[in-house]
């Protein structure tokens, strides 16, 4: 008998502390919850302590559900919520562009264990920053030679906005008389679409050394800073005599300084217009300016920067556009020089081409070429991310900012239309991105 109740207790002992195993009510195998799965490369992936929501209680588990993964710049993506047979937690994933980590989590049940994931997703920013543009020849002269984008170079990223917004289309520009409050003076706007402008800056009413300022052209150069230089009447009166024109600078697009006024070097001149920036394929920066004479029509004329100051130039040299064409903007697409310039005696944007920025140049397109029709001047060529090149026009003295579209470098072009909101209030201008 003793034997036998000994036996007996024994497999009473057995049974009492055999484990729980498998789906029961309570907790389940090794997944008391707070386990964690750190998953490197912005993805999860679920926890090997048990099966995902076995347990009717507080079971929990990382689950698959919540993985991360980076995202394209400017785009974000957001995994489906974790669930569990204890109640399901939303554990949404996310990779934002620019926002360095990308945290995801998973849970199931009622529990507290997470997958996490430190997602990488980087942002295009605002405007700052250096990176190439879409064209070596018109205005970010951080960006490298060659084929770099419109204005010199125009970079993917630029002036800091502090929003982690997509990247900006920057068009500096001029009051017209209509805009009273900003006549003749510098405006900054800014486009997430290079179409849609809102007003930026209005620099504080800046307007130059002779508080008359018109035709501001800018570029983001290798210090960081913003220039522009711009045609500098001496009154708001039209048409001279101008006999030079200036640059300033800003660190932010908001607060600008007069840093140097350059004169045309031209016996008897008439007008100094319209001076553009552009970088040439050698990275060499240069103004081009439109300049007549009492002895000349209007031709086109560069002066090149020689040093980091951009307060010296070399100048004027003619490149080769000649007969009373003004407004010339130059940029380079594939090695070729393209420059767009106003035929003063039709009123017409013509296109010309040449294999330097000296020439010689020959055009491509004359008179009426593109369909803009007359009253056309000051334009301004910038390329968008799908590959569109897309030309800014003034109505000149019929007033009013235009566009056109070409999906086929240079040869055909959509018809003009208004630019949305501004097209009234600002004046010939220049864009980069």
């Amino acid at each position: 008998m003793k034997l036998d109740w000994q036996i007996a207790a024994l497999l009473y002992v057995l049974v009492a502390v055999q484990p729980a195993c498998g789906s029961q009510n309570g907790t389940s195998k090794e997944a008391a919850g707070g386990s964690t799965a750190q998953v490197p490369g912005g993805s999860s992936s679920s926890s090997d302590q048990g099966p995902a929501g076995s347990g009717s209680g507080s079971s929990s588990s990382s689950a698959p559900a919540g993985s991360s993964s980076s995202a394209p710049t400017g785009s974000s993506s957001s995994g489906p919520a974790g669930s569990g047979s204890g109640g399901s937690v939303a554990a949404p994933s996310s990779a934002s562009s620019g926002s360095g980590g990308a945290p995801s989590s998973g849970s199931s049940g009622a529990g507290t264990s997470s997958a996490s994931s430190s997602g990488s997703g980087s942002g295009a920013g605002g405007l700052d920053g250096g990176g190439s543009g879409s064209v070596a020849g018109k205005n970010d002269a951080a960006a490298p030679a060659g084929d770099a984008g419109t204005l010199v170079g125009s970079s993917s990223s630029g002036a800091d906005f502090g929003d982690g917004g997509p990247a900006r289309y920057v068009f500096s520009t001029f009051g017209t008389r209509s805009n009273t409050a900003n006549a003749s003076k510098l405006l900054i706007y800014t486009s997430t679409d290079g179409l849609n402008f809102t007003l930026f800056s209005a620099t504080g009413g800046y307007a130059g050394p002779t508080g008359t300022l018109r035709d501001p052209s800018i570029m983001k150069f290798t210090d960081g800073r913003y220039y522009i230089t711009f045609t500098t009447p001496p009154d708001a009166g039209c048409c001279g005599p101008e006999a030079s024109f200036s640059i300033a600078s800003s660190p932010d697009l908001v607060t600008w300084t007069t840093l140097t006024t350059i004169q045309s070097g031209l016996t008897g001149t008439t007008n100094t217009w319209a001076p553009e920036w552009f970088k040439d394929a050698d990275g060499s920066i240069h103004i081009l300016v439109n300049i007549d004479t009492t002895a000349s029509a209007f031709q086109t004329y560069d002066f090149k920067a020689t040093d980091s100051t951009l307060k010296s130039f070399t100048g004027p040299t003619p490149i080769g556009i000649t007969g009373g064409y003004i407004d010339t903007f130059v940029l380079i697409v594939g090695g070729v020089y393209h420059a767009f310039t106003k035929n003063s005696a039709e009123n017409e944007i013509e296109h010309a081409t040449a294999s330097a920025l000296l020439g010689p140049w020959t055009f491509v397109g004359k008179a009426d070429w593109a369909g803009w029709g007359a009253h056309k001047e000051a334009p301004a060529v910038f390329q968008l991310p799908n590959g569109t090149w897309r030309i800014f026009m003034d109505g000149g003295s019929q007033g009013g900012e235009s566009y056109s579209d070409s999906t086929d470098d240079f040869m055909t072009w959509t018809p003009v239309k208004s630019l949305p909101a501004i097209s009234g209030l600002v004046s010939h201008g220049t864009v980069i991105k």
